[in-house]
């Protein structure tokens, strides 16, 4: 037998055993209990025995998620290896771009913005992996967003568009690190920091009030009517906001994201820990339509020739991982 027979053969064979020994039962809660009267009283085997039990629970668990994360991984790997291709790409980019890097708030922005993406995908392919697509969609929420930043970068690639993005960040660091001086801790350390920081956003010269606001560093663009999606409307995608919406209901604890979640649709693809074959190709399709979408973008504003040629590959990148997640998902509704 191979290693994953042998793993299910042992989780078949043991699977009454390792029905899951409770943690809060009476008799633990009365020793608790008597612990806190006096602990010398305690029968320290007792507890013991307790975490072996659970120790050994849990390496059924492990064991059990490993041979579940082999089934899903494997169902899903043609679609996540040109995710993976195109996660690639954009380091290539990064790569060409730190040989012309100067020392300026656009370059420093441009590799920023792309060493995020690229941890924020590696996030998304590595809970794809294990089957957790709620968790990758709502990774894909801020993949969606910093496309979006990028896209709008293309459009006005000025150093003024570069200070207003950094000098917005600026300011909600400073709110927060007010807010947590102002109620929990000073000292003259960081006194001393949030003064210097203070003193910069007093300095601002910027229409406030709609700078205040959620992407207020692009006002000076779209006006008073500063929010995402007329941000989107103006780059072009507002289609594609209402993706960005259902991402959305995933990370609130509100009623419609604990009760539609896209991995629940299809039950019989769902675990006991919510690893699932479903949703995954909803997650699939948007990651790489968006990595699409930011290696067009960035390839433009890196300014390097012969990077333009590589659009064509990106699209046909795009493509296949496309064309296999829609694939895979059509072959397990019809199992």
């Amino acid at each position: 037998m191979d290693d994953n027979e042998n793993k299910r053969k042992y989780l078949d064979d043991n699977f009454k055993k390792f029905n899951r020994p409770l943690i809060f039962t009476n008799k633990n809660l009365s020793l608790l209990q008597e612990l806190k009267k006096n602990a010398s009283k305690i029968d320290k085997s007792f507890f013991t025995n307790e975490v072996k039990k659970q120790d050994e629970y849990l390496n059924y668990i492990r064991i059990f998620d490993q041979v579940n994360f082999d089934a899903i991984s494997k169902t899903w790997q043609s679609g996540i290896f040109y995710i993976n291709i195109l996660n690639i790409i954009l380091l290539d980019i990064g790569i060409y771009f730190n040989q012309t890097y100067k020392k300026n708030i656009k370059d420093w922005s441009f590799i920023s913005l792309l060493s995020r993406i690229n941890k924020v995908t590696k996030e998304i392919i590595l809970l794809m992996e294990n089957g957790y697509s709620d968790g990758a969609y709502a990774r894909y929420r801020t993949l969606f967003e910093l496309e979006v930043v990028v896209a709008f970068f293309t459009k006005h690639n000025n150093e003024e568009l570069y200070q207003m993005y950094y000098d917005h960040g600026l300011l909600n660091y400073y709110r927060r690190e007010k807010s947590h001086i102002e109620k929990y801790s000073k000292n003259e350390k960081n006194e001393k920091e949030y003064k210097k920081m203070e003193a910069k956003v007093k300095s601002f010269q910027y229409n406030m009030k709609c700078f205040n606001k959620d992407f207020g560093w692009t006002y000076t663009i779209l006006g008073e009517n500063v929010d995402f999606y007329n941000l989107c409307k103006y780059i072009g995608i507002e289609e594609r906001y209402y993706v960005y919406k259902d991402s959305c209901k995933v990370v609130h604890a509100d009623a419609n994201g604990t009760y539609q979640q896209i991995s629940d649709i299809d039950i019989y693809h769902t675990s006991h820990h919510h690893a699932t074959n479903y949703g995954q190709h909803i997650v699939g399709k948007a990651t790489a339509i968006s990595l699409k979408n930011i290696a067009t973008s960035l390839i433009n504003l890196s300014n390097i020739p012969f990077l333009k040629n590589g659009v064509d590959l990106v699209n046909i990148y795009e493509e296949k991982a496309f064309d296999n997640f829609t694939k895979i998902q059509l072959f397990i509704e019809k199992e």
